[in-house]
């Protein structure tokens, strides 16, 4: 029978362990059926394990027939699946009228399904994770006490990374893995956009870690942030029309992102053309292929610079082999280098930094307010996988309990959204610290 169960969460990666636990627990909680399905059913069973009741399915994504079928018995949808595959979920949801939940970016082809979402009185909630979703969430917060002061703001900047905890930085880059690997690799390849002081600011791809600007942050010090995709639409999104400056960026710990552009003007990222590559090839035979490197190669060991410093760590220069064969790109040559150097190891903890920063005028004068989210993570949970999943599984269970009324698609910028979330997450002790001062 259609919707005969309640919960559907479709996909269970590494972004799922804090949403499906939350969830399941509220499942009992409330009476409520919940299904987990994936390609690779065993994994899904994993994330279960302490709740019997929560059934596991195995699913293919991409069986058009299979996925209509299981979204169809379930009233409320949440899709961890990459996100190409959102827009094939949506469209299902929107024929079987199911309700739909994600982290993810409205795509342009969801925004030109808003008026069927209205049509069918479905609610889509999405970018309901960190970073879209958090960020969000807590921008909106702050925006709307401003406001609520008559405050007219000029300047917006936020900025957010994935790290690892001070005290697990042991590597030149201070860098390790807590998310994809291949997104990492390839991001900012679409360049920059940012407004600055009501002027258009572009930053195409080969200059953008050379961009870099320093972040002072709370407890931490000084970091290195890059301006990360179009920032204009924000003005639009938050309702900054009249604000002079808006940025948002990703932010890493002071000595990365010199490196990492010497990487990207070598063409070590480049993701366009395929190279061959064999098992028995070393890496200093792989990076002799890149004339760009050919200088940190040569520095003596005494007098290598930071970029040299960071380079040799990685073994670039070294004659190891590089364990591939066929046809690559190079950016898929250096993933695998990466994801051996900068793999967490077991006792790594993840740690979770946003920043939002905001200048504003009121008639006795300027102030600028500053939000800071520190959070670690532990080394069976990720920081990150837990401000991923549990924004997004809380309005899962406000939703389902009828205390999240909303028709049609959303992101989380309205206070009817973002309040009660945020407000829960506080009770979990997931909170920004404030700090109001003059200027």
């Amino acid at each position: 029978m259609k919707h005969s169960k309640h919960i559907l969460v479709l996909g269970s990666g590494r972004s799922s362990g804090a949403l499906i636990r939350y969830l399941a627990q509220a499942s009992e909680d409330h009476g409520w059926t919940m299904t987990v399905a994936d390609r690779d059913r065993s994994l899904a069973q994993q994330k279960v394990a302490e709740h019997p009741t929560v059934c596991c399915e195995a699913l293919d994504a991409l069986d058009a027939g299979a996925r209509g079928q299981i979204i169809a018995q379930h009233k409320v949808v949440v899709s961890l699946l990459p996100a190409y595959l959102h827009d094939l979920v949506a469209e299902d949801c929107i024929e079987m009228g199911c309700h739909l939940f994600t982290a993810s970016y409205a795509s342009r082809s969801l925004r030109e399904k808003a008026d069927d979402i209205i049509k069918r009185d479905l609610t889509f909630l999405v970018e309901l994770g960190l970073d879209p979703g958090l960020d969000h969430m807590s921008a909106m917060a702050d925006i709307d006490r401003i406001r609520s002061l008559g405050g007219q703001i000029s300047s917006f900047s936020s900025f957010a990374g994935g790290l690892v905890a001070p005290e697990c930085c042991d590597n030149p880059w201070q860098y390790k893995f807590t998310w994809n690997p291949f997104n990492v690799v390839r991001a900012g390849q679409t360049g920059a956009l940012y407004i600055k002081q009501d002027r258009q600011v572009v930053v195409p791809y080969h200059r953008l870690f050379a961009s870099h600007m320093p972040i002072p942050v709370r407890d931490l010090g000084v970091l290195e942030g890059y301006p990360n995709r179009d920032s204009s639409m924000y003005k639009v999104i938050y309702g900054l029309e009249d604000t002079e400056t808006v940025i948002r960026g990703t932010l890493r710990y002071k000595g990365f992102c010199d490196p990492w552009q010497a990487l990207v003007d070598a063409g070590l990222t480049n993701d366009g053309v395929k190279i061959l590559v064999a098992p028995q090839m070393t890496w200093r035979e792989f990076a002799a292929m890149f004339p760009g490197l050919m200088a940190f190669q040569t520095e003596p060991e005494q007098e290598q610079s930071d970029i040299g410093r960071a380079l040799h760590w990685l073994g670039l220069f070294s004659d190891t082999p590089i364990l591939m064969e066929g046809s690559h790109t190079p950016a898929e040559c250096l993933e695998q280098l990466l994801i051996r150097k900068w793999q967490l190891q077991p006792e790594d903890r993840d740690f979770v930094v946003m920043q939002h920063q905001i200048r504003y005028e009121l008639p006795e004068g300027q102030r600028n307010s500053t939000s800071t989210l520190l959070e670690k993570g532990e080394p069976d949970q990720t920081a990150m996988s837990t401000l991923v999943g549990l924004p997004l599984a809380i309005a899962v269970k406000l939703f389902l309990l009828g205390e999240l009324r909303i028709s049609g698609l959303h992101l989380p910028v309205v206070p009817l959204i973002y309040r009660p979330i945020l407000r829960e997450l506080e009770t979990m002790d997931i909170r920004f610290h404030h700090q109001d001062e003059a200027v």
